[in-house]
């Protein structure tokens, strides 16, 4: 698996459904599948990336960003 099996946000090694494959510059943006926009993530790190995005796009209004 990409990056050895761990969380490129917290070091966790991360295996089955608790890897998530994340795109570092999203595809609503303009990022590509390409294995160079790519990276593995926790389901924590990756639910808290999100969560931020959601945010700052204003989809989410009571988002907390120090959680």
């Amino acid at each position: 698996m990409r990056d050895n099996y761990q969380c490129r946000t917290c070091g966790r090694v991360v295996h089955g459904r608790a890897a998530h494959v994340d795109h570092i510059v999203p595809k609503s943006q303009g990022g590509a599948d390409t294995l160079d926009n790519l990276q593995t993530l926790c389901v924590s790190c990756h639910s808290k990336k999100e969560g931020w995005r959601a945010c700052r796009s204003g989809r989410r209004e009571n988002f907390d960003r120090t959680t």
